[in-house]
């Protein structure tokens, strides 16, 4: 008897000390993730062109075109601006990275005559900048890290959506592009 009682004793001891190594790794593991996540650079850090700038260069290359559609996303893990314009006759595009400047993929199309004369161009004039719409963004969601920006025109309103990365939950705000405004908040499925 006392052998099944000592045997039994021995066995709960080690169980609860598994537990307790169990939660202590698990509490080091969350401390380290939580460290690294706080030392990671923002996607703010990585852009070195400003929109302003990324919109200059367009112009340079299409002085013609009126900017339709300005989006900063990353590809390949690189921030790439992708900028889209219509001149009379042409739809035209090209991709700026927002590290170092370099134009790649421009591209040129004819447009249809129907779509010839649409104004769909974006209000450029007193646009927020990248930092301030993501800190409203980042502000609406409550936590997260802004990891996506686009740069629209809908209803006449020229507006941001600025997408916020919080855990595995995606939320797109919606932030009018001069007064800073949030508009909608969507969490996407």
């Amino acid at each position: 008897m006392p052998k099944i009682i000592y045997l039994g004793l021995t066995t709960v001891l080690l169980a609860t000390l598994a537990g307790c190594q169990t939660q202590s790794q698990s509490t080091t593991s969350e401390s380290a993730v939580a460290s690294s996540t706080a030392k990671q650079p923002t996607a703010l850090a990585s852009i070195k062109v400003p929109v302003d700038e990324a919109l200059a260069i367009f112009q340079k290359q299409y002085p013609a075109a009126k900017v339709t559609h300005l989006e900063l996303e990353t590809t390949l893990g690189q921030y790439l601006y992708e900028i889209e314009g219509l001149t009379d006759t042409d739809e035209v595009s090209l991709r700026i990275n927002a590290k170092t400047k370099a134009v790649s993929d421009q591209q040129s199309e004819k447009l249809e005559a129907d779509d010839q004369d649409t104004d769909d161009s974006l209000d450029l004039k007193s646009l927020l900048s990248l930092k301030k719409v993501t800190a409203i963004a980042q502000k609406a969601v409550g936590s997260g890290q802004a990891i996506s920006w686009e740069l629209e025109k809908e209803v006449g309103i020229t507006h941001w959506t600025v997408a916020v990365k919080h855990g595995r939950q995606t939320t797109d705000v919606q932030i009018n592009a001069q007064t800073g405004e949030v508009l909608t908040k969507e969490v996407d499925d």
